[in-house]
């Protein structure tokens, strides 16, 4: 652990000269936070994201560590392992360390078949969770394959590689079909049945994160970004006008530093700059202002945590905001 800080507190120093005052601040306490967490491998549900969100971060200081963590959380998969891929590919994207790359990616391989296990069913391509085949549960499932389908070219595997993209591809294509509500102009949720829910999630903008939505797409939901009345500019669960904003669920009149930061990178990835920018500067205000904790949640109007202050994805997107936007 002492090791590790250090290494970490060598890390920063290289960043100072380049990052604001209240980034730099961030970044201490967020990199310290996770350097601080022992989050165990095999932990079932959101602590298992979690602990594979914090290698994103970890990483950039103490490699040895992530990659042991790696190894560890990949030998026991479960549901949630579509993250735990797609983290390993932004690390080696990084890190460019094949010996890395060679002993987990066969780990990561095997878990197609057991992250199925914590989905209701599949139907029409789509991944189905309490009878709704939910925008972001999808696209992160198809950032799975997107992962693994790179990580198998690096590695030469033809197969994987094919294999992984033709699945990438056909679920992209079942999001783009079956997720678009054509009624509303946007993604939305959607029935076994086919029939849209209707409402607005943060999930909603994560097509424009992968790249898959159409440029007339994602101009649409860039106006939806922007409008205060929906989603501007603290990026709730639920829309701020949906009659399922403010129910019981926390989400439910919440925002999150890891919805944030995708639906701000893939705005900004489609040019709307202006819009990605205001939903950063609004979550990373809030963060900074809640010296205490980084939560896991924020009011989505009034920036006051909510709970999840245990939860290590708030400062791993932290610090994603301020070094890979």
């Amino acid at each position: 652990m002492e090791d590790s800080q250090l290494k970490r507190k060598e890390w920063q120093k290289g960043l100072y000269a380049r990052l604001n005052e209240r980034d730099t601040l961030l970044l201490e306490r967020a990199s310290r936070s996770l350097a601080e967490k022992t989050l165990s491998a095999g932990t079932a549900g959101n602590y298992s994201a979690d602990a594979s969100l914090r290698l994103l971060a970890v990483s950039r200081w103490d490699k040895e560590s992530a990659y042991e963590q790696a190894y560890a959380l990949s030998a026991s998969p479960n549901s949630e392992e579509d993250l735990l891929s797609w983290v390993c590919g932004q690390i080696y994207k990084r890190t460019k360390d094949r010996e890395f790359l060679a002993k987990v990616y066969p780990k990561l391989k095997q878990a197609e078949i057991i992250m199925q296990t914590g989905r209701d069913t599949e139907h029409g391509g789509l991944s189905f969770v309490g009878g709704k085949a939910p925008v972001g549960l999808n696209c992160r499932k198809m950032m799975f394959y997107r992962a693994l389908s790179f990580l198998a070219a690096e590695l030469a595997e033809k197969a994987g590689e094919e294999y992984f993209n033709k699945k990438e591809l056909a679920l992209a294509e079942a999001i783009n079909t079956g997720l678009w509500d054509e009624t509303n102009k946007w993604y939305a949720d959607a029935g076994i049945d086919g029939s849209a829910s209707g409402f607005l999630t943060a999930g909603s903008f994560m097509p424009l994160y992968t790249g898959i939505a159409s440029r007339d797409r994602a101009r649409r939901m860039a106006e939806l970004g922007a409008d205060s009345g929906k989603f501007f500019p603290g990026m709730p669960g639920i829309a701020y006008d949906s009659p399922e904003y403010g129910g019981a669920e926390l989400f439910a009149v919440s925002a999150g530093a890891e919805a944030s930061y995708f639906a701000a990178k893939g705005l900004k990835q489609y040019g709307y700059d202006e819009i990605s920018d205001k939903i950063k500067e609004t979550m990373l205000g809030w963060c900074f202002k809640a010296k205490e904790a980084f939560y896991g949640y924020y009011d989505a109007k009034n920036g006051r945590g909510t709970g999840g202050a245990n939860l290590a994805r708030t400062p791993v997107f932290v610090i994603e905001f301020i070094l890979n936007y």
